[in-house]
């Protein structure tokens, strides 16, 4: 039996622009979302998570910084990273707004293999997600901390509670927004939705 509570990252400066990040773009976290993290840790901290797994990119290293001076096993992993958005990576988000609609429209119609230009496909991303849960239920670590993306988020949760990938924004989510699972290594079910417990409304 394992526990997993599952972690978008702090907020960066990006973020707040409303720029499309995916996984091209690697920035840190901002003034709030270093205080996001903090606040992540001084919460969660009496929960002794013996693994700590994160994608590859900065915004999640830095959200789960403090849980890593305690000594916690940690493993960056490339299956976690947020999803490419391709050649609108960089961009205002509202310079391309019909385009993403048009996407996200086309995802909830079931065609799940349509991506951007140069970008990756929900489909894609699943596989990905698919083989971070075989690897770490080959592990024998039981209380595990997972730094991921808002898009990569919903999606490995949808491959996680096999919901359809169609109805992945039923996941709503902020910034160090948590969603709790427990895995029986057959099955893995819902525990607490989306918690923002840790933050103060200062931060929010």
């Amino acid at each position: 039996m394992k526990t997993l509570h599952i972690v978008r990252h702090g907020e960066t400066d990006y973020n707040l622009a409303n720029i499309v990040q995916g996984k091209g773009l690697n920035p840190s976290l901002n003034a709030t979302g270093k205080q996001q993290a903090l606040q992540l840790y001084r919460h969660y901290s009496e929960s002794k998570f013996d693994f700590i797994f994160t994608s590859t990119l900065k915004r999640t290293h830095e959200t789960v910084t403090h849980f890593l001076k305690d000594d916690t096993p940690w493993q960056p992993m490339h299956h976690l990273d947020e999803i490419s958005w391709g050649e609108l990576e960089g961009k205002q988000a509202f310079e391309s707004r019909e385009r993403i609609h048009a996407l996200l429209e086309n995802w909830r119609m079931g065609n799940l293999d349509d991506k951007i230009a140069g970008g990756e496909s929900p489909l894609e991303l699943a596989q990905h997600h698919k083989r971070f849960v075989a690897h770490y239920r080959a592990l024998p670590h039981r209380n595990l901390l997972v730094c991921t993306h808002g898009r990569a988020m919903r999606i490995l949760l949808s491959t996680m509670l096999e919901t359809p990938l169609t109805e992945m924004d039923q996941y709503h989510h902020k910034n160090t927004s948590v969603y709790t699972l427990r895995d029986d290594g057959k099955r893995i079910t819902l525990l607490g939705s989306n918690s923002l417990e840790h933050l103060t409304h200062a931060v929010l």
